[in-house]
Formats: C-alpha cells, structure tokens, sequence
C-alpha cells in the first residue's frame, strides 16, 4: 500500500523552489485549452489550409507556411512547459526540477513576433490561430516568470518607494 499523497500534491498543489505554493487546476485548464488548439490548429493544417492558399502569390504561400510555423512553435513550447508543470502536480518531479532555467518556457524569440499577424494575405483561420496561440503563449510566459518572483518580504506590502 503507497502512502497518501503529501501537501502539497494532496491537495493539487505544487511548492515553489522558495516553499512558495501555486495552484495546479489552473494548470490543468491552460494543458485542456492548448491541447484543443493544437488539434483545432492540426485539422486546419490538413484540411483547410492548402485551398485557402490555391492561387496565392508565392509570397504570400511562404508567409502563410512561416505563420503556421509559429502558430504550431507556440503551442509545443506551451505543452512543454504544461507538461512539465503536470508532472511536478503529479508527484513525479520537485517543483525544483521544474523551475530550473532550462526548463522555462522557450522560444521568445520566434513566438512573441506578431509583425505578420494582420497582414491580409493570411487566410481569417490563420490570423485566428495566431492571436489566440499568441493569448495562450503569453499567458503561460506570464505564469513562468511568475513563480520565478521571489514573493515580497512580508510587511513591505509588495512596494517599493522610487525616490
């Protein structure tokens, strides 16, 4: 018989490296979303995408090719990073194997452009996809530097005075 589960993991929690506590089901809630964008982005790739692109200029093929890319670089970094976050929820890990630097949240440099989001020689599906992979993306680079913030020594009220 396995012992029961300790705090915090009894309690769908998961300890920060500093003892810090974050909740889990919002974890699992982001893991639902991304997965069901990936398969919604999946589909549109196999079904959708090549006769949305029949008769466009080469150029613009290459610019919807490169967006789909990014659309499908932001939803594997973001399922990297919530599985990795689910396995420390699950008991698998220490929070402290998850916080370590190698396991941030990747790919800044290619998933926070948004200069070709609007451009109108994306089909609607695609511009779609992009900003709500860009919503769900930033919301977990959100969540990553924020559990990597020491919390504010108690009675500083988390101010600080800029004189």
């Amino acid at each position: 018989m396995t012992p029961p589960p300790s705090f915090p993991h009894a309690f769908g929690l998961a300890a920060t490296a500093d003892g810090r506590v974050a909740q889990i089901g919002f974890v699992g809630r982001l893991y639902d979303e991304v997965l069901g964008l990936l398969m919604e982005a999946r589909t549109y790739f196999l079904q959708r995408e090549r006769s949305d692109v029949v008769g466009m200029p080469s150029e613009a093929r290459l610019l919807v090719s490169q967006e789909t890319m990014r659309i499908t670089c932001r939803l594997t970094h973001a399922m990297a990073w919530l599985l990795t976050h689910k396995a420390v929820a699950a008991g698998e890990y220490p929070a402290a194997w998850a916080l370590a630097d190698e396991r941030r949240l990747g790919g800044q440099d290619v998933c926070e452009e948004t200069f070709w989001h609007d451009d109108p020689n994306l089909p609607p599906k695609v511009r779609e996809l992009l900003t709500r992979s860009l919503s769900v993306y930033g919301r977990i680079s959100r969540l990553d530097n924020d559990i990597r913030t020491p919390p504010p020594r108690p009675g500083s009220g988390g101010l600080a005075l800029v004189r």
